[in-house]
């Protein structure tokens, strides 16, 4: 894991250490609002697949805004996952009450080096309200049991995606859909398609709608991780139409 000291810029993202992130000061909130640690949250998710038998096998985490905004990843083993695919989870926490705690489940596509977390639904979304400390445990369950439905799910979905030809007309329709959708900017669409036509990977040379869907998310990937959960949302939203998953 890269470590770094918290960015001056308190809105970058910055990469930190599971020790960084125990250091990190809680505020002491109120009556009404309850914010909790971030490592909480993470050890709590953590034991929750541990007790399924589902393994971490690599993690990375992430901090905005002086430490009060958390973003992790968890890489974890499940032998369901299509390959070039690895099951993720997402976990996201404040201390400024910008946003609930949650967690959402994912496929990070690993061949080629894409390296993008796709993430279609919230498993666990809960504000910092005054019993969330006492609901912690069974949040934590219930997200679990979601996050394997997810994953079925997805799994199905990148199915559907590789087996979904497309034309040049019919791929350009498709970005600008998930362009109006939220998915990305306008600005964004000329990396995207020259992504997708000049792909130097050979798994994403195949005119499919797996390959235009990594070629978008190998140019959401960079942007700010706190968006990707309703950016990747819109993404798939759109590519399910097409493949008539919805």
């Amino acid at each position: 894991m890269i470590m770094t000291e918290l960015s001056s810029k308190p809105s970058l993202p910055t990469i930190v250490s599971r020790t960084e992130l125990s250091e990190i000061h809680t505020p002491d909130g109120s009556h009404t609002w309850r914010p909790i640690p971030h490592l909480k949250i993470l050890t709590a998710m953590e034991n929750g697949l541990i007790q399924r038998g589902i393994s971490v096998i690599d993690q990375q985490f992430k901090v905005s805004h002086g430490g009060s905004r958390f973003f992790g990843v968890l890489h974890v083993n499940n032998a369901a996952a299509p390959i070039g695919c690895l099951p993720t989870v997402g976990i996201r926490n404040s201390h400024d009450q910008a946003f609930a705690c949650g967690v959402a489940a994912g496929l990070l596509v690993i061949c080629c080096s894409n390296g993008s977390f796709s993430s279609d639904e919230i498993a666990l979304s809960r504000r910092h309200t005054t019993y969330i400390l006492v609901d912690l445990p069974e949040m934590v369950q219930s997200a679990v049991h979601r996050l394997e439905e997810m994953w079925e799910h997805q799994v199905r979905q990148v199915e559907a995606y590789r087996g979904a030809k497309l034309s040049d007309t019919r791929a350009h329709d498709l970005v600008v859909k998930a362009m109006d959708e939220g998915a990305f900017s306008a600005s964004q669409i000329p990396a995207i398609l020259n992504e997708y036509r000049a792909s130097s990977h050979k798994e994403f040379q195949l005119r499919t709608a797996w390959s235009l869907f990594n070629a978008t998310t190998e140019v959401l990937k960079k942007a700010n991780p706190f968006s990707l959960p309703a950016r990747t949302k819109a993404l798939h939203g759109v590519f399910d139409q097409y493949v008539g998953l919805n």
